[in-house]
């Protein structure tokens, strides 16, 4: 019950909550798809593995790199859930995909066939978790631009950077912003 009140006095404070899709028990899902293909135009800056955004998105690790690990830092989530999933670069195998909610943050991991486990990807909007996303979450936007640079896209409610992994592939980097004020980072891996 404790729980229940902190995280409905969470969502209350922070309205960015709705930005992520809240279930009965108030737990925030990744944001939506972007629903447009942002590759496809040339014209969107660009950033190499070893730029600002590109710093900013591999913090998806900062918590640990196994359940084991984000467990013992950040102690029992709040709700965990757990599906497989065809292994799209070999058919036949399974990949498990492990999701850990705690109040203004989730983390999914993926574990393959091989029981070798990533992060994912992550989505924080709780400011006060002890984590270097704190240089960033509830920063003004302004200041979050003069830190990271100046975004791929720049939408009423979301900055995106869009990142290129060598000749690999790229990730998208997600800001979601309200009033001006960054209120949730998401980060993904390039592995899937």
């Amino acid at each position: 019950m404790r729980n229940f009140i902190y995280l409905a006095a969470f969502a209350f404070i922070f309205p960015f909550y709705s930005k992520s899709e809240p279930t009965g028990n108030l737990v925030q899902k990744f944001p939506k798809p972007l629903g447009i293909s942002i590759w496809s135009n040339p014209s969107y800056i660009r950033y190499h593995h070893d730029s600002k955004p590109a710093e900013l998105n591999r913090l998806f690790l900062v918590f640990g790199h196994k359940e084991t690990d984000i467990v013992n830092r950040l102690g029992q989530p709040i709700n965990r859930s757990k599906r497989k999933d065809e292994d799209r670069h070999k058919p036949g195998r399974k990949i498990t995909y492990t999701q850990l909610f705690y109040p203004g943050l989730t983390i999914e991991l993926s574990t393959n066939h091989d029981s070798r486990t990533h992060v994912r990807r992550l989505f924080i909007t709780n400011c006060d978790i002890p984590s270097s996303f704190q240089v960033y979450l509830c920063s003004p936007v302004a200041s979050f631009t003069e830190k990271i640079g100046e975004p791929s896209i720049d939408t009423d409610s979301e900055l995106i950077y869009l990142i290129t992994i060598g000749d690999m592939g790229s990730v998208p980097l997600r800001i979601m912003t309200a009033d001006g004020i960054v209120t949730g980072i998401y980060t993904k891996n390039f592995i899937d």
